[in-house]
């Protein structure tokens, strides 16, 4: 069985973008990948929630991930998102994204219909025997499908190589405090969400990282390096400053991440497929302002 190997810190998720047209925007796709990379993360996982993975087509999600594949090129670990509404999709995700070369795999619980804990089982043990990959339970605080801790433990102990989690339900900390309490030799690694909102106690408790859109992922590895060396002073003022932004992402979502890459100069266009929350003229001076101050940390 592989292990996820170096994905400490950011574990950074691209945005998808999209072209007038409504197409993905392929070659704006590899540029972000790029710059990704070119900020040391941990890790890139994707397409996942934030890049609006839901709203793509098979095929574009399959091009999605051979993208992020071969522009990384191994220069950080890929986690490729395989979750679906039935088992057979998961699987088949799964068995297409370890052949184009991801080193590891993520899924929440079929996200269509009532949480049924013997089917989430049935579908996550489907996944892991498909794969020599890890797999990563992502626990997302969607209200058809949050699973207590202990649930999580229990599909971590069905497979040997689903050993990771991605835990963001609410209370947000809490769940990372427990994970961290409740040591278990059946789970490699856990990170937590929330845009990396709580970095601070979820590295105080053993997180090994955060998996956020990656809009500011240059930012939150340096965060997590500095914690990591023991820095903690200058790991909090980066922090304190970055905060006010993520935020504001928790409000806006796609269209914020994709505006705030617009004014990095990697997106051409904040064009999402999912219905985002209408940007006033007074947010988008707020966006402007936080920006002014977020930049001169970068």
């Amino acid at each position: 069985m592989k292990k996820l190997i170096n994905a400490r810190g950011s574990s950074a998720i691209p945005m998808t973008p999209f072209l007038e047209n409504g197409d993905v925007d392929f070659p704006t796709l590899e540029k972000e990948i790029d710059w990704i990379c070119s900020c040391r993360v941990g890790s890139i996982c994707g397409p996942v929630n934030v890049s609006e993975f839901m709203v793509l087509s098979e095929d574009e999600r399959d091009g999605v991930v051979k993208t992020t594949v071969d522009t990384a090129a191994g220069r950080t670990c890929i986690i490729a998102n395989v979750a679906a509404v039935n088992v057979r999709d998961a699987v088949k995700y799964t068995e297409k994204y370890e052949r184009m070369g991801v080193d590891a795999v993520i899924a929440m619980p079929p996200y269509v219909g009532e949480l049924n804990l013997d089917g989430v089982k049935d579908y996550f043990l489907a996944i892991a025997k498909s794969t020599s990959l890890p797999v990563m339970v992502q626990n997302m605080a969607f209200t058809n499908i949050s699973l207590s801790i202990d649930n999580v433990l229990e599909l971590c102990s069905l497979a040997p190589n689903i050993s990771w989690v991605k835990q963001e339900t609410y209370p947000a900390p809490v769940g990372i405090e427990e994970l961290n309490r409740k040591k278990t030799p059946d789970v490699e690694g856990f990170m937590s969400g929330f845009s990396g909102m709580y970095s601070l106690q979820d590295h105080a408790n053993g997180a090994s990282g955060t998996i956020h859109a990656c809009e500011f992922c240059d930012v939150m590895q340096r965060i997590w390096d500095l914690m990591d060396e023991g820095n903690m002073e200058e790991a909090k003022r980066l922090h304190s400053v970055l905060l006010p932004a993520l935020l504001l992402e928790g409000n806006y979502t796609w269209q914020y991440t994709k505006i705030i890459m617009e004014k990095r100069g990697i997106f051409k266009n904040h064009i999402t497929r999912n219905k985002s929350n209408v940007i006033s003229e007074a947010s988008m001076r707020e966006f402007d302002a936080i920006w002014d101050r977020v930049k001169k940390i970068i």
